[in-house]
C-alpha cells in the first residue's frame, strides 16, 4: 500500500527505512529503482510492540487520517493510489497532521 510513497521519497532523495514482514516484497521494492542503497529493509515482528513504536533517530512523524470517498449516494474506500497520493501531498507540504479523503457525513461510510 505504501510502495509508491517509499519509491517517490527514494527519488526525492530521502533515505528510507521499510518496515515488512516479507523480505521478498522489500527486495522487489529495491529493484523498482535506480538507488536501492537508500532504501532499507527493517524487519520487526509485530508482536514487539516497544520495537515498532521506537522512533528511529532523524524521523519525521506525521499523521495522516484515512477517510472514504462519496461517489454519488455511494461511497468507498480509498485506493491505494489515493492514500499514497494523501501521504506524499502530506509529506510534500511538511505537514504533520492531514485528512486523505473525507470523514462526513460519517453515516454515509461504506461499511465493507
Amino acid at each position: 500500500m505504501l510502495s509508491d510513497v517509499s519509491l517517490w521519497m527514494n527519488r526525492q532523495g530521502y533515505v528510507v527505512s521499510v518496515i515488512g514482514r516479507s523480505l521478498t516484497k522489500q527486495e522487489d521494492l529495491k529493484a523498482k529503482t535506480s538507488t536501492p542503497e537508500r532504501i532499507h529493509n527493517l524487519r520487526v515482528d509485530y508482536k514487539e510492540q516497544d520495537l515498532l513504536e521506537a522512533e528511529p533517530a532523524n524521523c519525521s512523524k506525521r499523521s495522516i487520517y484515512l477517510g472514504f470517498v462519496i461517489e454519488g449516494d455511494e461511497s468507498r474506500r480509498l485506493t491505494n493510489e489515493e492514500f499514497s497520493g494523501g501521504v506524499i501531498r502530506s509529506i510534500d507540504a511538511d505537514t504533520e497532521e492531514s485528512i486523505s479523503g473525507v470523514f462526513h457525513p460519517y453515516e454515509a461510510q461504506s461499511k465493507q
